[in-house]
Formats: structure tokens, sequence, C-alpha cells
């Protein structure tokens, strides 16, 4: 349950706290696009070693393909299965690094949520205090000043609709 604002005091402090979480989340915001960056950094370094290691096999098979020499082919055999270990290893790390970069694109999109949410907060807030200000000594208010508030409120609110529907025609300057 969340604690009920009276007071323009109340409204400054509840602004102030929530300026102080938007720091916070400020400060992993940050850390979470230096990590992403980072791992971004080695997804594309292992691509580019997964393509060396491609590179590297499809020699070897062409070699055991087109060369007819059967003394090199368990030694070419061997190389090609020392890289295939090599390139499965990569691809699990990659697919490792390419999860955590989804959870980290994920949680930096929430924090976007949350400072879009902590703004617009933060904007009602302000807009409280003058209502506070005018609003302020209701509880005092005798009912004959309510009456007169309410009638007053009622006023204003039908001219408005008023202007609304029939705007004032516009002046020709000359």
């Amino acid at each position: 349950m969340t604690k009920e604002i009276n007071t323009v005091f109340d409204i400054h402090n509840k602004i102030y706290d929530t300026r102080k979480l938007i720091d916070e989340k400020s400060n992993d915001y940050t850390r979470f696009m230096e990590l992403n960056n980072c791992l971004n950094n080695d997804s594309e370094n292992i691509k580019i070693k997964i393509n060396e290691i491609n590179i590297n096999i499809d020699a070897l098979n062409n070699l055991l393909e087109y060369d007819s020499n059967d003394s090199n082919r368990f030694t070419t055999l061997s190389i090609k299965n020392e890289y295939m270990k090599s390139l499965e290893l990569l691809n699990n790390q990659l697919l490792n690094l390419e999860n955590n970069i989804n959870y980290i694109e994920n949680e930096i999109y929430k924090l976007n949520i949350q400072f879009n949410a902590y703004d617009s907060y933060i904007d009602n807030l302000y807009k409280m205090i003058p209502r506070i200000n005018r609003w302020g000594n209701i509880i005092n208010m005798s009912e004959q000043e309510l009456d007169i508030e309410l009638y007053q409120n009622q006023n204003r609110f039908e001219e408005q609709l008023y202007i609304l529907d029939f705007p004032p025609p516009k002046l020709k300057r000359n």
C-alpha cells in the first residue's frame, strides 16, 4: 500500500525519492550497456573464429576428396576432427553469448520503460502541487464555502465547454 500524498512537502519527497531511484537505475543501465557491448564484441570475435575454422575444414575436405595420397589421410582426418570439436565448442559459446545478449537487451528495454514511467510519474507529481495548494484547505471549509467552490467550478467548466462549442470570432487586423 502506498502512502497517500497530502502536502506539497510529500510531493517533493516523492520526486526526490524517484530521482534517487532514477540515478540508481541509470547506473544499472550504464553497466548493462557496457556488458552488452562487450558481449557483442565477443560474439563477433567468435563468429570470425568460426568462419576461419569452416575455411580450414573446407580446405581439409578438399584435400581428402581430391588428393590421392593415402599416407596423409589419417593425419588429415585427425586435424579435421580437431577442427570439428573446436567448431562445436565455439558454436555452443556463441549460442550462450547470444542468449546472454538477448537477456541484457531485454533488461535494457525494461529499464527504458521504467525511465519513461518515472518521467511521467514526476510530471504528474508536479501537476499535483497546484491542486494541493488550491484544495489543501478543503478539510477546514464550511458547507457554504464548499458549495460556493462547487458552484464556481461548475460554472467555469460550463464556460470552457461553451468556448469549445462556440469559439469567439477571430479579429481581423489591418
